[in-house]
């Protein structure tokens, strides 16, 4: 053990060990903003990207897209290698810009996002409207 610079004492844990790891991603700039394990033990990864024509072929696509960023929500099945431990991943956006991409997974596996958007084509299903926020 050394103390580093007066930062107290450096402990380097070796029991740690990795039980699964993958790559999820495209071409552009990809950004996970959440992860979550269901009780199943499936994994949840939500976020946004610039790269959505080149981030997977095994995708889904909701609204237009076309904007600088779209969101991206992924389910990994760990117990699975390769792709088949991807089992789905859509990506949801308009012509605008979407930031954020933040995760919720409730007890029986449905995930939810959340996060902003520029554009007025956003993909809903219940029929509401884009509003601009007020000062």
């Amino acid at each position: 053990m050394k103390n580093i610079a007066g930062l107290g004492t450096l402990v380097i844990d070796p029991s740690l060990s990795v039980s699964y790891s993958t790559f999820l991603g495209g071409t552009g700039d990809d950004s996970a903003t959440s992860v979550k394990v269901d009780s199943s033990g499936k994994v949840y990864v939500s976020g946004t990207t610039t790269s959505a024509a080149t981030f997977s072929e095994s995708s889904k696509k909701l609204g237009p897209g076309g904007g600088a960023s779209d969101y991206f929500i992924a389910k990994l099945d760990p117990t699975k290698s390769g792709l088949n431990s991807l089992l789905y991943l859509t990506f949801i956006g308009g012509s605008g810009d979407e930031e954020g991409g933040f995760l919720a997974v409730d007890a029986n596996g449905n995930a939810a996002i959340a996060g902003t958007t520029t554009s007025t084509d956003f993909p809903v299903t219940d029929g509401s409207t884009r509003t601009a926020g007020s000062n």
